[in-house]
């Protein structure tokens, strides 16, 4: 009864969160804004530009490419089995892409370490 945040509201974010119309750190920002009082889980969103950026394919490969040069010996270890680096890499390439979509961005990782053979 203390909590001023609707479960129904909790779950809509929560299902946004699901969906990939916002990344973690936007959901985050968006529970803050409803925790406050905010009404409307989309509109938060939207007015806050919480949801990630559709990124073209060739310009996300291009700064998952540049991460992974500007790091050999992090691709060395994730290759010999350190795959927790994974979310190392999705840091740095999110550095460059802004709010690129981290699915996006871990798939496109996944398929260039798995690929590669430096």
């Amino acid at each position: 009864a203390d909590i001023p945040l609707p479960a129904a509201r909790l779950a809509a974010l929560l299902a946004r969160l699901a969906g990939g119309a916002v990344a973690p750190e936007g959901a985050r920002e968006a529970l803050d804004a409803l925790w406050e009082g905010a009404e409307d889980v989309d509109a938060v969103i939207a007015e806050r530009g919480l949801a990630p950026v559709d990124t073209d394919a060739g310009e996300l490969d291009a700064w998952v490419r540049a991460a992974l040069d500007a790091h050999p010996r992090e691709v060395a270890a994730y290759r010999a089995g350190k795959t927790r680096l994974l979310g190392f890499f999705v840091g740095q390439v999110r550095a460059r892409a802004g709010r690129a979509d981290p699915r996006r961005i871990s798939d496109a990782l996944r398929r260039a370490l798995g690929a590669d053979s430096d």
